[in-house]
């Protein structure tokens, strides 16, 4: 149930409306008989009738496509243009009207994590997340509504003897049966550290990630960090913006 509405005291603005007597006087006016798609104005916005408007010459053919000015159906090439040009001008004149979106503050955000000893950064307009951060992970986050792109933190115990592969397999298997569909590894240098590092893709059931690790052994544990994104959710920035966050890591 909802509250009774109660209808506005003051008119409706609802724009280039034309009724009976304004079609009368439409000819006299802008020199030419009206019709629903011609704009006679210059800002791409033609005057309309709405249903109730009992004048002969207010009713016209709703053809989604292949109309004239008149809603006449058409299927001649330079009519089609003409209709799509003042497409173009309306958004023009809208674009007048209508401020640029204003980007989110991306400065980077340092994260300082003292029960293993290493810093890192990520972009302004990401945000943390606190629940449901999946099996291992002690930390991520990302940008929108799923975090994605995202940047998590992953610690595997009593897997110090396994490789890079071998200890992120056994962390997706554990994280929703998910499988590495191609990895491929090297070892690099970040901020005076060695780690392992590795492009991977790999598959839910739904879902396919793109993604990019490293890890090192510090007592007894694996630490990896994971830069990854659901190219079905949203991309990366650029190209280089996994590596980019991976590299900000530095131990103490």
């Amino acid at each position: 149930m909802s509250n009774e509405f109660v209808y506005p005291d003051a008119d409706m603005d609802r724009g280039k409306v034309v009724w009976e007597n304004d079609l009368e006087k439409f000819k006299e006016t802008f020199d030419v008989k009206w019709g629903r798609y011609l704009d006679v104005d210059g800002d791409g916005i033609a005057y309309r009738t709405l249903p109730g408007n009992k004048h002969q010459e207010a009713g016209y053919f709703a053809r989604g496509t292949g109309h004239d000015e008149y809603a006449a159906y058409t299927e001649d090439n330079d009519q089609y243009l003409d209709i799509r040009y003042s497409l173009e001008v309306k958004k023009g004149v809208a674009d007048a009207y209508v401020s640029s979106p204003q980007p989110e503050p991306a400065e980077p955000v340092s994260y300082s994590n003292t029960d293993y000893g290493f810093t890192l950064k990520y972009p302004g307009n990401w945000r943390e997340r606190t629940e449901n951060l999946g099996q291992n992970v002690i930390w991520r986050v990302g940008r929108g509504a799923y975090f994605v792109p995202s940047l998590r933190v992953i610690v595997l115990e009593n897997m110090e003897r396994a490789d890079l592969d071998t200890a992120f397999k056994s962390h997706l298997q554990a994280d929703g049966g998910k499988a590495i569909k191609t990895i491929a590894t090297n070892n690099v240098k970040i901020n005076g550290k060695a780690f392992t590092q590795a492009d991977v893709t790999y598959g839910s059931g739904e879902y396919a990630y793109e993604s990019m690790i490293i890890g090192r052994v510090k007592g007894g544990k694996w630490i990896i960090f994971e830069a990854f994104t659901v190219p079905a959710f949203g991309p990366f920035t650029n190209e280089g913006q996994k590596s980019e966050l991976l590299n900000s890591i530095a131990f103490e």
